[in-house]
């Protein structure tokens, strides 16, 4: 292979790849300013689920549980909720089979 047909295809490579750092900046860039929630809270409820919710707003938050199974191989894992508008909970349950542990958490968009 020529040097010249060597250059021509590294500028094409150079040019493709800033083309999609500038378009993947331009995503981030163009994304929302996050919506904004009142004050969220959360915990483990009595029958093993855990449930978020936010008591004013215009997001949404969304629960997540961490859980085992056998067929897990003890790796843990996180079961998430619905998302739910403020003032309705997000609940998160382990399946059938698995074992909660104990702890969970939310998220909001």
């Amino acid at each position: 292979m020529n040097e010249t047909l060597k250059r021509s295809r590294r500028s094409r490579l150079s040019a493709l790849l800033a083309t999609v750092v500038v378009l993947g900046g331009l995503s981030l860039a163009g994304a929302g300013p996050a919506n904004a929630l009142g004050s969220c809270s959360g915990g483990m409820a009595s029958d093993g689920a855990y449930r978020a919710v936010c008591g004013s707003g215009t997001g949404q938050v969304r629960a997540w549980v961490a859980c085992k199974s056998v067929i897990s191989l003890g790796y843990t894992f996180n079961r998430v909720g619905s998302w739910a508008n403020a003032g309705t909970p997000s609940v998160a349950k382990c399946g059938i089979g698995e074992w909660n542990l104990g702890y969970g958490g939310w998220e909001n968009r």
